[in-house]
């Protein structure tokens, strides 16, 4: 009996080879996702070595710009001891390694600054699979910009855009900055001779990363964020001059390295009022006036409460607040001065604001640093390295933290650089004497700003009282 073969015109026959074709597109447009992904991830790596070699170039080029050598020579060495030497030969298509060095830098908050070395490093990445779609080479960069002085320049206020709660720190904070209105005894006022840069990428809601209430006047020299703020994309409320400005990236915190004081390597301080404490166990010193009383730097173990009519004077160097924060209220003053011998006001004082290692609860935790009623607060910043340039610091360790406030009538005149890197700085006032004013000259990093109220906060830009006391990546 004959055999009877499928007939290859059959409707069977046709879905067979239908269902051939689809599954073979689709086992190519598999191999395609795969094969993107795995040069992706590839591409990936390549941008972490080429930001290395840009960042550590950039370095070597800050370090030989401070010592007077040759910046070129210097960044060139390491990027080819990372990988990316020009002289390599080409990888791909022609297209070699190439490492632009710019000094002064030519793009980014820091264009044209001298003291600055920008790096770009770039190199072909040679595809396995994205080859098949017409892609046989992907070109991979990365930019950095290292300063021998790493502040925050050109801007006299960065707001970091970073807090803590509950011992967590929380970046990108919505709201990170807020200028309030005031009653109707006036609005708050924000002035400064330099640039503003609010680091949150907040977008959410009417605020982003900063919110505007009432009428307050802003005046700065231009005022770039990363997110939005109250407006958006037009002007905020009230005068703001000049209108805020959108940035894709944030600016790096220029002390992000920086150590602080170690309290138990600094000498323990004694107390010219009552109280005073140990290690183990803090008290606050109190100063009650009427009177005028001299303090030497080291360690106030449980920190400082001064009140009344006392006249308060700091002698030259480092003050550790070991807990317990500072308070000055009433009609008193705390004043740095040139020497115990001479109660001239300057010298130079740094205020370390952080927790007792030793009993970091009750009396030990970090408390505030914060001034209220009349009081006044004059401090010029430290001379002497490491720190140098630095007169307010908070420490920046999330688990315990306090707020900088300066609140009532009282009034705070600060020099060098005040650094509150996880911390909210709080502006407050609002009475029938008038609300609170703080002027910094300087330079001003906070985790958060607020300004509320009828007060005033002023910096004055002055680079000169920056801290200056390393080198550091700025971009």
């Amino acid at each position: 009996m004959p055999t009877q073969g499928r007939d290859p015109a059959s409707p069977q026959s046709s879905e067979r080879g239908q269902v051939i074709v689809v599954f073979a597109l689709f086992l190519v447009a598999l191999l395609a996702m795969a094969g993107l992904l795995i040069d992706g991830g590839m591409a990936w790596v390549n941008r972490e070595q080429a930001q290395s070699a840009a960042d550590t170039s950039a370095l070597a080029g800050a370090e030989a710009l401070r010592d007077g050598t040759d910046i070129r020579s210097a960044a060139l060495s390491i990027a080819a001891a990372n990988g990316f030497d020009p002289a390599d030969p080409a990888r791909c298509n022609g297209q070699g390694t190439s490492v632009t060095i710019n000094h002064p830098p030519t793009s980014g908050p820091n264009r044209g600054n001298s003291d600055a070395v920008e790096i770009i490093t770039t190199r072909p990445m040679r595809t396995s699979f994205a080859n098949v779609v017409g892609q046989s080479c992907w070109m991979v960069s990365a930019r950095a910009v290292a300063s021998i002085h790493a502040t925050a320049a050109p801007y006299s206020m960065l707001i970091l855009g970073q807090e803590t709660e509950d011992g967590i720190l929380r970046q990108n904070v919505c709201e990170s900055v807020e200028i309030g209105g005031g009653d109707h005894h006036g609005d708050s006022h924000l002035t400064t001779a330099g640039g503003l840069m609010v680091n949150s990428n907040c977008s959410t809601g009417k605020d982003g990363a900063v919110a505007v209430d009432g009428h307050p006047t802003v005046s700065t020299q231009w005022t770039h964020v990363v997110g939005t703020w109250t407006g958006y994309p037009g002007p905020p409320p009230g005068s703001w001059a000049p209108q805020p400005q959108q940035v894709p990236a944030p600016l790096l915190d220029p002390l992000a390295g920086l150590v602080g004081p170690d309290p138990h390597q600094a000498p323990s301080s004694s107390c010219p009022g009552n109280g005073g404490g140990t290690p183990a166990e803090p008290k606050p010193c109190k100063i009650e006036g009427p009177g005028v009383f001299v303090l030497s730097p080291g360690v106030y173990w449980g920190g400082l409460r001064i009140s009344g009519r006392a006249t308060v004077y700091l002698t030259p160097g480092t003050y550790i607040l070991a807990g317990g924060g500072l308070t000055l209220n009433g009609n008193a003053s705390l004043t740095s001065v040139v020497s115990a011998g001479n109660l001239t006001p300057g010298g130079g004082v740094l205020l370390y604001n952080t927790v007792d290692p030793d009993s970091p609860t009750d009396n030990g935790k970090m408390g505030d640093i914060k001034t209220a009623g009349s009081a006044g607060l004059n401090l010029w910043p430290l001379q002497q390295s490491p720190y140098a340039g630095l007169v307010v610091w908070q420490d920046r360790v999330p688990a315990h933290q306090g707020d900088v406030e300066i609140e009532g009538s009282s009034t705070a005149g600060i020099r060098g650089t005040v650094y509150v890197p996880v911390s909210e700085v709080e502006i407050e006032g609002g009475d029938d004497h008038g609300g609170s004013k703080a002027t910094v000259t300087g330079q001003f990093i906070a985790g958060t700003l607020e300004v509320e109220g009828n007060s005033n906060l002023q910096v004055n830009y002055d680079a000169n009282l920056f801290y200056h006391g390393q080198i550091g990546l700025v971009e």
